[in-house]
């Protein structure tokens, strides 16, 4: 159930009469629906009129300057036109044709800062591999400029422009393309800045030339968007101000998130307690900013339908008017994309995830700022990358890894299912690595690798059976990879030291069928090299030449430091080597 507050429904404000001309009112019955009235103060462009399904018009609704938009979906320019063309009782609903607003707001530019990405901690990405690839993010905006060199053309589709009714999807005015700059900028080319996911696919839906539309085209845009172009996550940084509501543009919505679809908003950039739509459906994840100090933005919207803020002040992004050109921006228009970002993670992990599903993971990985628990100016909290792969089903976390110099490589071993944690969230990265532990990881390697571990216990006087470990000590035993101590004991809980690891890795490596016994080069070059034990020495300059195990900068050059004790951290490195060098292919654990 979402966890947004209910909202208020839309009343029906009004009741239009409309009576047709004299000459035609003994023809048929005049028109008089329950329609939804203008709202005072706010701009509009003619009608918008949703009939029943399947009902035809009397006459061609060009003749009378009438459009279909979509699917039993029209636009007016008056009343009249639509005495003309349909009966009351075909008529569904007739609402303006409101006026919608980019929500950005200018400032001055700010040289090559990209504070937002460590405030969110969005390098941890980066560090699993997630790139957004294979999942698509409509961008219902101005447009983009896809010749820019921090943006590779291949990861804009083809998309649409809905005013002039081409593909011509070129930006005019910056807007749409930095939305996407923030997703979607290439990283690690040497240019420019990075986006969160530089393999998602964007595709443009243009409905913005400047500052404002119209709600007709934003409306075809989302209906298109589900039906022709097939994304997994709308992002729409734009709104009707004034707490205009329309029903049309909410049935849109409802549509797109029906087929599976996570629609994103901005909330708005008044600074204020007025609703804008559409952030403010209850379907919707509508999005407000903070600064780089997590103190909401002046300008955003303070209301009870924001559900999280995002990074809006000072956002570095591409720009439209040249390859090579850069803005400073600000605005709930770009606190949005960070969170269509993460909706688009959440889809590359699992695909089935919808939006009520992402909506309360996202709210469980928040940081809470502001008042205790939901408010109205911070939501539930402001979003953070690691909190939210945290919660992320199927996802691998611990939470005293982060920044720990073998972070990416323990995620990597954990996913791949060679690893464990030790307790909740807690890998123990500087912890020692024992024999069983190692030995666990070799036979769930073997595992992995099509190989059959009997559940057998083993045949030491010093292990426990019917223990997590002894089924893999008891088969790599069996195998010759492992020995036992003088008196039929092996160990358990003794501490791996590096050469005992070496030595464990250049006998799996003989069992699976590799060449361990040819030319394994020399140690001589480690200032160490006679503390290597006699019976680890062969298996130990096996592993060094291989790249498998490396040497530590002491005084006086590189060490091997062959009994010291090895760390969690440094196992799961040393398997990451051993699995690269051996053309050992696993995919990660399901």
């Amino acid at each position: 159930m979402f966890k947004k507050r209910t909202l208020f429904l839309v009343a029906l404000l009004g009741l239009l009469l409309l009576f047709l001309p004299g000459a035609l009112a003994t023809e048929q019955p005049a028109i008089s629906v329950f329609s939804v009235e203008p709202q005072a103060g706010v701009s509009y462009d003619g009608y918008l009129v949703s009939v029943r399904p399947g009902v035809e018009p009397r006459i061609a609704p060009l003749s009378v300057g009438m459009v279909a938009i979509g699917d039993d979906l029209y636009r007016a320019d008056s009343i009249e036109d639509i005495r003309q063309i349909f009966r009351e009782d075909q008529i569904v609903v007739i609402e303006p044709n409101y006026e919608i607003v980019l929500f950005a707001t200018p400032n001055d530019p700010l040289f090559g800062q990209q504070w937002c990405m460590t405030f969110i901690n969005a390098p941890l990405l980066w560090e699993r591999g997630i790139t957004g690839a294979g999942v698509r993010i409509g961008i219902i905006d101005s447009g983009i400029t896809p010749h820019h060199e921090d943006l590779d053309p291949s990861r804009v589709a083809p998309g649409f422009n809905f005013l002039a009714r081409n593909t011509n999807v070129q930006d005019n005015i910056g807007h749409g393309t930095e939305v996407a700059g923030i997703i979607v900028a290439t990283r690690n080319n040497g240019v420019g800045m990075a986006g969160l996911l530089d393999q998602v696919t964007i595709v443009p839906l243009k409905v913005f030339d400047s500052g404002n539309s119209n709600l007709s085209y934003a409306i075809q845009a989302i209906n298109d968007a589900v039906h022709v172009f097939e994304v997994d996550v709308i992002n729409m940084s734009w709104g009707i101000l004034g707490g205009a509501q329309s029903r049309i543009l909410e049935d849109a919505v409802n549509n797109a998130v029906d087929h599976g679809i996570i629609v994103v908003a901005a909330a708005g950039n008044d600074g204020d307690s007025t609703l804008s739509y559409p952030a403010a459906f209850s379907n919707v994840v509508a999005v407000g900013a903070v600064d780089r100090n997590g103190t909401v933005a002046y300008f955003s919207q303070r209301n009870e339908t924001i559900t999280v803020t995002a990074p809006g002040v000072d956002l570095r992004t591409l720009g439209h008017q040249h390859a090579s050109h850069y803005v400073t921006v600000s605005g709930t228009s770009f606190s949005a994309p960070y969170v269509a970002a993460m909706a688009a993670v959440a889809k590359a992990i699992d695909p089935s995830i919808n939006a009520e599903q992402f909506m309360e993971l996202l709210i469980q990985s928040v940081i809470d700022r502001g008042p205790a628990g939901f408010d109205i100016m911070y939501g539930y909290g402001t979003i953070d990358i690691g909190r939210f792969l945290a919660v992320l089903p199927g996802m691998v976390w611990f939470d005293d890894i982060t920044g720990h110099w073998a972070h990416g490589s323990i995620l990597q071993v954990a996913e791949l299912g060679l690893f464990g944690g030790i307790g909740d969230h807690a890998f123990g990265p500087d912890q020692t690595m024992n024999r069983a532990m190692f030995v666990t990881v070799l036979g769930r390697l073997y595992r992995q690798s099509g190989g059959y571990v009997s559940t057998r216990n083993d045949d030491f006087s010093d292990t426990q059976n019917n223990s997590w470990y002894s089924p893999y000590v008891a088969w790599a035993a069996e195998r010759g990879i492992v020995a036992g101590f003088p008196g039929n004991e092996f160990g358990p809980y003794a501490a791996v030291s590096r050469e005992q690891a070496a030595t464990f890795l250049a006998r799996f490596a003989r069992y699976t069928g590799r060449n361990v016994d040819g030319d394994v080069g020399s140690l001589y070059t480690f200032v160490d090299r006679n503390a290597v034990s006699g019976w680890a020495e062969e298996s130990q300059a096996w592993a060094v030449e291989q790249g498998i195990i490396t040497g530590v900068s002491v005084s006086g050059g590189t060490a091997l430091q062959p009994t010291d004790d090895s760390s969690r951290a440094q196992v799961a490195v040393i398997m990451l080597r051993f699995l690269d060098r051996m053309g050992i292919q696993l995919y990660a654990a399901a």
